[in-house]
C-alpha cells in the first residue's frame, strides 16, 4: 500500500473514543442535571441555590474545569505521559461524581474539586493520543476525520447520558443519578487500560530540549501566578465583572495567557509564528464556547420553563413504563397563586412537624411538596383553558359555607382547607387523610409552638425574632387546619381525579445536541470529503470561521422562540429548541474538532499537550463567560435581547477570524498542512 494513501484509520483510535465515550457520559449527564440541582431545594434534594449563585457557581466549574487541562497538558508532556495522566485523571473524576450523590454542601465543593483536577489529567491528554496517531505521513491526511470520529463518540455518551439521568432522577432522586455518571467513568477508564497495548506507542514523554523553561519554572510563573492573581481579584472592593468569583477568576487567568504571550515571542520564528496563529484562534474560540455551553445554564431554564414539554398520550404508557415521563400534577393546590402559597406553607409544617423517625411519610410529604412546586411553575405561562386543575373538585355550598362562617379560622386557613376539600385523598400525604395522623400532627405542632415562644421571648436579634414570629405564625396557622380535621369529615376518597399531564424531562433537551452531532458527524465529514476531491475543501481555520456565523445564527432561532411565546406569556413548542440545537451543531462540528485537529496539526510537537491546554483554555474562559452571560438571564426582561446579545458577540468573532484567514493559511501552508 502507498503509505501516504492510507484509508484505515488506527486500532487504537476505537479505544480512544470507548473510553471518550463513557467519559462524557458521566460528564453531561452531570453537567445535564447541575443547574437544575443546585435550583432544586434543599428539602427535595437540591442544593436550594439562588439563580444568581447558581450561574455563578455553573460558570465558575465550567470555567475551572476546562482551566486545569493547562496544568495537566504541562505535566503529561514532560513528567508523567498520557496514559498515567488519563488513569488517575478518570479515577479522579470518578470519585468527584460519587461525592456529588451525597446530599451535602461540604462534599458538594469536593465533588467539583475533584472533578476539576481530574479533567485536567484526562482531557488534553486523550486528545493528544487521537493527533499522536495520525502523526506519521501514512496517517496525517485522516487526521480531520479521525477527530470528527472521535468527537462522534464524545455525543453518543453525550447522547445517551441524559435518558439515564432522567430515569435515575425522576424513580430514585438526584443521588442515584450522580452515581450513575461515577459508574460511567470508570467503564471508560476501564476500557482505555483494555486498550492500552494498541496505545502506548504513541505516549511519548517529550524531554527538555536546550532553551525549553524547566516544569518547575513554568508551574513557578504560571500556576503560583495564577492562584495569587485570583486572590487579588477576590479582594479587589466592588464587583468589576458582576461578582467576586467572576474578577477572581478572570484576573487569575492572567498569569498564564501571559505566559502563552510570552511562549509565542520567545520560540524560534517558525514556532513563533504557529503559536500566534493558534493564539488568534483561540481568542476568536472563547465566544463560541460563551454561547455554546448556555445549553446547560440558559437554554435548560428555557427548557423548564418556557418550553411546552407535554407529551402526546400515544407514548405516555411506554413512557411510564421505562420510568421515564415527568409527572406534572393537576392538583387544586396549584389552581392560582395564593392558593398554592398557603398550601406550600402548610405542606412544609406538616413535613417539619412529623417525628424525625417517620421517613415514610417525611418523604411522601417532600415528594409532594416537590411535585406542587413544579407543577405550578410549568401552568405559570399556560393559558387558563390549558390548565385541568381549575376544572377540578367543587365543594359543595354547604362544607363551605361551614369553613367560611368558622370564626376560629383565618382567610389563609379557609383558603387550605378549601383546597384540602377539593383535592382527591389520592393526591394528598397519606398522614392528611387518616385521623390518627392528624391527632400526632396536632401533639407536635403543639409542642413545636411552646418551644418557638420561648425561644421568641429568650431573642435579642431583630432578624432572629422575625423569623421565629413567622414560623410561629405558619404553626399556628397549621394547627388550626389540624384542629379542623380532627372534628370533621373534609377529605373524600370518591373525589374524582383530574387528569394529570406526562411531560418530557427537562433533562432529555439536553440530549438533543449529541443527537444532532451524531447525525450529522457523517454528513459534515461527507461535505469535506466532496470538497477535498473537488481540491476546494476550506482549509481548517475557514471551517472554523464558518462554524462561527452559524453559531451565531442558532441565536436568532431562539429569538423566534422567543417571539412565538408572545411576550412569554404563553410556552414556545419543543421544535424551537430542536432547531436551534441543529443549528448551533452545524456550527460546533465546524468547529470543536477542526479546533482539536488544528492544534495537533500546528503545535511545535514537543509542547503540543501544552498547547492543546491552552485550547482548553480558551474554552475555560468561553465557559466563564457563559456563565457570566446566563446570569444577564434574570435580568434582561426581554428575552429576545439576551439573544440578540449572542448573536452580535459571536458575529463579531467570525468577522475578525475572517480578516486573519489570509495570514492563517499562510502559515499553515509554512508548517505543511492545512
Amino acid at each position: 500500500m502507498n503509505k501516504t494513501s492510507s484509508t484505515k484509520h488506527p486500532k487504537g483510535l476505537w479505544y480512544l473514543f470507548g473510553t471518550e465515550m463513557w467519559e462524557r457520559f458521566g460528564y453531561y449527564l452531570m453537567l445535564g442535571i447541575f443547574s437544575l440541582y443546585m435550583l432544586d431545594s434543599w428539602s427535595t434534594g437540591g442544593m436550594g441555590f439562588t439563580p444568581s449563585l447558581k450561574s455563578d457557581i455553573y460558570g465558575t466549574y465550567l470555567g475551572l474545569v476546562y482551566l486545569t487541562p493547562f496544568i495537566g497538558g504541562l505535566l503529561a508532556d514532560r513528567l508523567l505521559g498520557y496514559r498515567r495522566s488519563i488513569v488517575m485523571g478518570g479515577l479522579m473524576m470518578a470519585a468527584g461524581y460519587f461525592c456529588l450523590s451525597i446530599h451535602s454542601e461540604t462534599t458538594f465543593f469536593v465533588a467539583l474539586a475533584l472533578i476539576i483536577l481530574g479533567n485536567g489529567f484526562f482531557k488534553p491528554n486523550i486528545s493528544t493520543l487521537v493527533g499522536n496517531m495520525y502523526s506519521t505521513d501514512e496517517m496525517k491526511h485522516l487526521k480531520d476525520s479521525g477527530y470528527n470520529i472521535f468527537y462522534m463518540g464524545i455525543n453518543i455518551g453525550a447522547f445517551i447520558c441524559n435518558f439515564v439521568a432522567a430515569y435515575m432522577r425522576i424513580n430514585y432522586g438526584w443521588g442515584h443519578a450522580f452515581a450513575a455518571a461515577g459508574i460511567g467513568m470508570l467503564i471508560g477508564v476501564t476500557i482505555f487500560v483494555l486498550g492500552t497495548k494498541h496505545i502506548k506507542h504513541v505516549d511519548v514523554v517529550k524531554p527538555v530540549q536546550e532553551g525549553d523553561m524547566s516544569t518547575l519554572k513554568i508551574l513557578a510563573l504560571t500556576v503560583l501566578p495564577m492562584f495569587v492573581f485570583g486572590i487579588i481579584g477576590y479582594l479587589i472592593p466592588g464587583n468589576l465583572l458582576g461578582t467576586d468569583t467572576n474578577d477572581a477568576f478572570i484576573i487569575g487567568c492572567l498569569p498564564v495567557i501571559g505566559f502563552f504571550i510570552y511562549l509565542a515571542f520567545k520560540s524560534e520564528a517558525r514556532e513563533s509564528r504557529a503559536i500566534k496563529a493558534l493564539l488568534a484562534v483561540f481568542t476568536c474560540i472563547i465566544l463560541f464556547f460563551a454561547i455554546f455551553h448556555q445549553n446547560g445554564d440558559a437554554l435548560t431554564v428555557w427548557a423548564e420553563d418556557h418550553t411546552d414539554r407535554e407529551m402526546p398520550s400515544s407514548i405516555t404508557g411506554a413512557a411510564d413504563a421505562a420510568g421515564m415521563a415527568q409527572l406534572v400534577e393537576n392538583s387544586p393546590m396549584i389552581k392560582d397563586e395564593a392558593t398554592y402559597e398557603v398550601s406550600i406553607s402548610f405542606l412544609n409544617v406538616t413535613q417539619s412537624a412529623l417525628p424525625k423517625e417517620d421517613f415514610k411519610n417525611r418523604k411522601e410529604c417532600a415528594e409532594k411538596i416537590e411535585r406542587i412546586d413544579k407543577s405550578y411553575k410549568y401552568f405559570t405561562n399556560l393559558s387558563k383553558s390549558d390548565v385541568p386543575a381549575l376544572k377540578g373538585n367543587k365543594v359543595d355550598a354547604v362544607t363551605a359555607a361551614k369553613i367560611e362562617n368558622d370564626s376560629i379560622l383565618q382567610d389563609p386557613e379557609k383558603l387550605t382547607l378549601i383546597s384540602l376539600a377539593e383535592t382527591p385523598s389520592q393526591q394528598l400525604p397519606s398522614v392528611l387523610s387518616e385521623k390518627k395522623s392528624i391527632a400526632i400532627l396536632v401533639t407536635e405542632t403543639t409542642k413545636q409552638i411552646k418551644e418557638k415562644e420561648v425561644a421568641l421571648a429568650k431573642a435579642k436579634d431583630t432578624g432572629e425574632q422575625k423569623a421565629l414570629k413567622d414560623s410561629l405564625t405558619a404553626l399556628n396557622s397549621a394547627q388550626h387546619v389540624y384542629d379542623y380535621l380532627q372534628k370533621n369529615d373534609l377529605i373524600h376518597k370518591s373525589n374524582a381525579d383530574v387528569p394529570n399531564l406526562k411531560l418530557y424531562s427537562t433533562e432529555l433537551y439536553q440530549s438533543i445536541n449529541p443527537f444532532w452531532v451524531v447525525v450529522l458527524t457523517p454528513l459534515m465529514v461527507g461535505i469535506w470529503g466532496f470538497f477535498r476531491r473537488k481540491k476546494k475543501e476550506p482549509s481548517t481555520p475557514a471551517k472554523i470561521a464558518i462554524g462561527l456565523v452559524i453559531t451565531a445564527l442558532s441565536a436568532l432561532v431562539m429569538v423566534g422562540a422567543v417571539f412565538a411565546t408572545n411576550g412569554l406569556s404563553a410556552k414556545a413548542g419543543s421544535m424551537w429548541l430542536l432547531a436551534s440545537y441543529g443549528v448551533i451543531t452545524i456550527g460546533e462540528l465546524c468547529l470543536s474538532p477542526m479546533g482539536l485537529s488544528l492544534v495537533s496539526k500546528l503545535s511545535p510537537p514537543r509542547i503540543t499537550a501544552l498547547m492543546m491546554g491552552g485550547f482548553f483554555l480558551a474554552i475555560s474562559v468561553g465557559n466563564k463567560l457563559s456563565g457570566m452571560l446566563s446570569s444577564l438571564w434574570e435580568k434582561i426582561p426581554e428575552k429576545q435581547n439576551f439573544f440578540f446579545l449572542n448573536f452580535g458577540l459571536v458575529m463579531a468573532a467570525a468577522v475578525i477570524l475572517f480578516l486573519m484567514l489570509r495570514w492563517l493559511n499562510r502559515v499553515m501552508k509554512e508548517n505543511n498542512v492545512n
